[in-house]
């Protein structure tokens, strides 16, 4: 079996595919160390922009639920400790991040892509908050992205009811900078572009941002507290078996 997480790095980009696509790219705590781990690695090559997409013409289901209803409760805490951590770092990357969307972004897989800094969609794009249908809440650091990019009331009642939408809708949403043929051929050539900002302007003004997004949900209840790994492991089984998302 090949890499999940695959790197290439071209023209000072340092391109990141997600590749279970028998998985919709779902991700298994694995996947995030190694996502985790060469963002790690990336932060100080001075590159021009990193880009995100999957494999298989889908951007990533979320989590993987098969993997996660066998995980133990300590597994399936660190699971999402290190989701948010992904997340965190994605959005305070010192260069500019993109998103190349194609087929669908469930969940944690459309909050990997909210987090970049650019956000292109193919035609097939498809989305949504999926956590709720299958007995999960979004964790702190998610739900105050959300908030910021929809606004709080909006946020709240998609994510409370499951909401999905598709490119149009999410291009109207300001969720897409632009709705593409090619996503990652677009996000490529907007990189190289922005790339004449000063990075260490860019990367100080990322990290205040990061730190005001990371205020806004401070005071509140650790996601491991709100969820029990016994209500995960029942609502993951039942739609197993379902085979519905």
């Amino acid at each position: 079996m090949g890499e999940t997480v695959v790197l290439t790095l071209r023209d000072g980009l340092a391109i990141l595919r997600l590749n279970r696509p028998r998985k919709m790219n779902a991700l298994r705590l694995e996947d995030l160390r190694r996502i985790l781990s060469l963002l790690a690695e990336l932060r100080d090559r001075g590159l021009k922009g990193l880009i995100l997409h999957g494999s298989g013409g889908n951007f990533c289901a979320g989590g993987d639920l098969g993997d996660l209803a066998e995980a133990s409760p300590e597994e399936f805490q660190t699971f999402v400790k290190t989701f948010e951590e992904v997340i965190k770092a994605l959005y305070t990357f010192p260069a500019f991040t993109a998103a190349a969307f194609e087929g669908n972004a469930m969940g944690g897989g459309l909050a990997l892509g909210l987090a970049c800094d650019i956000r292109y969609a193919s035609p097939t794009f498809r989305w949504g908050f999926s956590g709720v249908r299958f007995g999960a809440v979004q964790p702190l650091f998610i739900t105050a992205l959300l908030f910021s990019i929809l606004g709080p009331d909006r946020a709240r009642r998609w994510v409370i009811a499951g909401h999905r939408g598709d490119a149009r809708e999410a291009l109207a949403l300001g969720l897409v900078d632009a709705i593409v043929e090619n996503p990652l051929q677009a996000a490529k050539e907007r990189l190289i572009q922005l790339s004449e900002i000063p990075s260490h302007a860019l990367a100080l003004q990322k990290e205040i941002l990061g730190q005001v997004l990371t205020n806004w949900a401070k005071g509140n209840a650790p996601y491991g507290e709100m969820v029990t790994h016994e209500a995960w492991h029942k609502a993951t089984a039942r739609f197993r078996k379902s085979g519905k998302r």
